[in-house]
């Protein structure tokens, strides 16, 4: 439903959920392969934005194990992350943009 709405090309879907990381590594070297690695966290609302928040700081320590074990993946790329929320509250949206900010610094 969502990709109508993206102005970006998707090459695939992976989902990721924090209670199966079975095969987490092999869909980590499947979005950063691709030509603008994009990673799309999408819900139907945030409320607080602890939830978006804690998936991120997952997200970073993923990336820092990744390339531990293979720096040529992140060598070069950056990874694109898009968050598509069908309701957020303001708090929500105060603490996602802090998070951009400290994603871009």
């Amino acid at each position: 439903l969502l990709f109508p709405f993206l102005n970006i090309e998707v090459q695939g879907l992976i989902e990721m959920s924090p209670f199966s990381n079975e095969h987490l590594e092999e869909e980590w070297k499947i979005i950063l392969r691709a030509t603008k690695p994009c990673l799309i966290l999408v819900d139907d609302g945030t409320y607080s934005g602890t939830q978006c928040a804690n998936h991120v700081c997952t997200i970073i320590d993923d990336l820092i194990n990744l390339n531990k074990l293979y720096p040529e993946l992140l060598a070069t790329p950056k990874l694109e992350i898009v968050f598509g929320f069908a309701y957020a509250t303001t708090q929500a949206l105060i603490l996602i943009n802090n998070i951009k900010i400290f994603l871009t610094n």
